[in-house]
């Protein structure tokens, strides 16, 4: 993993999977004992605490900071209006998607090492967006979550739902 670090503030450190700040929480992984091929998989930096500040509420909020930091620097909030937003993230949503464009159900499941940090790339765009239309609309992301899975599972109880293949007729 490459991190900035050093007299830099700690939210400009950058790691490789998806460009984004590294105060996001997260970063890539040593590759398995089994491996072949660079690191891929994303998993938890240590929390960085700047002097001065509290601790970020979560690694969401953290990121959102960074987010926000990052196109400030860069002067590219006035282009971050929701329309935009939701429009690149439809955008990213297809280069992921394209990924996968003509492959068996079981190839996009054994993706090589070069195709994966591809496909975690675009990941990363697409949560990137999402995140940054989120903060756009002050919306908090891992409460509505909570709040769809909640819906969800009343639309779709176990025993009427398992195993189908497409959505139950709901009431």
């Amino acid at each position: 993993m490459r991190r900035r670090v050093g007299s830099l503030n700690p939210f400009l450190q950058y790691c490789q999977i998806g460009r984004i700040a590294a105060q996001s929480g997260f970063g890539v992984c040593p590759r398995s004992s089994s491996g072949a091929g660079p690191p891929v998989r994303i998993c938890p930096l240590p929390r960085i605490n700047l002097p001065g500040r509290a601790p970020a509420m979560n690694d969401i909020e953290s990121l959102k900071s960074a987010l926000r930091q990052f196109a400030a620097e860069r002067d590219w909030g006035q282009f971050h209006s929701p329309k935009n937003l939701a429009m690149a993230l439809t955008v990213e949503a297809a280069e992921l998607q394209e990924h996968f464009q003509w492959l068996t159900e079981a190839q996009s499941r054994e993706l090589n090492a070069d195709k994966k940090r591809a496909v975690a790339h675009e990941m990363a765009d697409v949560f990137i967006y999402l995140v940054q239309m989120s903060n756009q609309l002050d919306v908090d992301l891992m409460a509505v979550a909570r709040e769809k899975m909640a819906l969800n599972a009343k639309k779709y109880p176990v025993d009427t739902s398992k195993d189908l293949t497409r959505k139950p007729h709901a009431s």
